[in-house]
């Protein structure tokens, strides 16, 4: 368990899993996604039991300090070699416009750099999801580039863009 300011990320378990399908599967969150495939509960299972035994992946709830379940953060495409991960968070839909987006980036990137010695923080966005955007930014992100008409939603082309923190570059305040 990992606690800053006033909320925890605790390792994901198997009873969590219907809390994450709910946000997975909703459309407001696959939208913005690579996969817009919805997740069975036997998809879910066997999506929990690859990432159980993997190394390089790591999934965690979320939680408020009353403890009740907000969202869930994903580290992947870890390289421990050269200190990078890709970092990511869904919220739930209810918890959503709450301020919790700034309050769980702020605890990924402690995560990652004042714990995990990460150096490089980095994670994809649509370039139409402009909540998403300006929250990245105000936390410190910058762009490092786009992936053109990579995704494909609602009949139309949408730039990927890579966006990338360093542990020089974050302020914990």
């Amino acid at each position: 368990m990992f606690e800053y300011g006033d909320i925890i990320l605790q390792q994901i378990e198997k009873e969590d899993l219907e809390f994450v399908k709910e946000i997975r599967n909703h459309y407001s969150t696959w939208k913005y996604l690579t996969t817009i495939g919805m997740f069975s509960s036997e998809k879910q299972n066997k999506w929990f039991s690859t990432i159980t035994e993997s190394l390089d992946v790591n999934y965690y709830i979320i939680l408020s300090k009353e403890w009740k379940k907000i969202g869930y953060v994903r580290f992947d495409e870890i390289d421990w070699i050269n200190r990078s991960v890709r970092v990511g968070a869904d919220i739930h839909m209810q918890y959503r416009n709450k301020g919790y987006g700034k309050k769980v980036y702020k605890l990924i990137l402690e995560f990652c750099f004042n714990y995990l010695n990460f150096n490089r923080a980095w994670l994809l966005v649509m370039e139409n999801n402009e909540v998403a955007l300006k929250l990245y930014k105000k936390i410190g992100f910058r762009t490092e580039g786009v992936m053109r008409n990579a995704i494909y939603r609602d009949g139309k082309y949408y730039g990927y863009i890579m966006m990338s923190i360093l542990k020089e570059e974050y302020k914990n305040d």
